[in-house]
């Protein structure tokens, strides 16, 4: 049976898109996705776990705007899952 601790958690996130690159009329054609996570959690005995997380990402313009943006979605959503497994690890190997 193994013991179950109660934290008391916080989370702060920053989400940034940056250009990186220009095309030859100044156009932006490659981007930096970047997401920082800020965790701390406090355990009963007032144990302090604080950690921060960064998964980053380049990608390429699209002509197609709403594609750019859906595209832009779904590399976000799978930097997001990283970073939840990074804390999951993280909190594992927290002693």
């Amino acid at each position: 049976m193994s013991a179950s601790k109660v934290l008391n958690i916080k989370i702060d996130t920053k989400k940034s898109v940056n250009v990186k690159s220009k095309n030859k009329k100044g156009d932006p054609s490659n981007f930096e996705l970047l997401i920082k996570v800020d965790f701390e959690a406090i355990d009963q005995s007032d144990k302090k776990y604080s950690q921060e997380f960064s998964r980053k990402i380049n990608f390429n313009n699209n002509d197609d705007k709403f594609q750019l943006a859906k595209y832009q979605l779904e590399l976000e959503k799978i930097l997001t899952k990283k970073l939840i497994e990074d804390i999951i690890n993280y909190l594992a190997n927290a002693q």
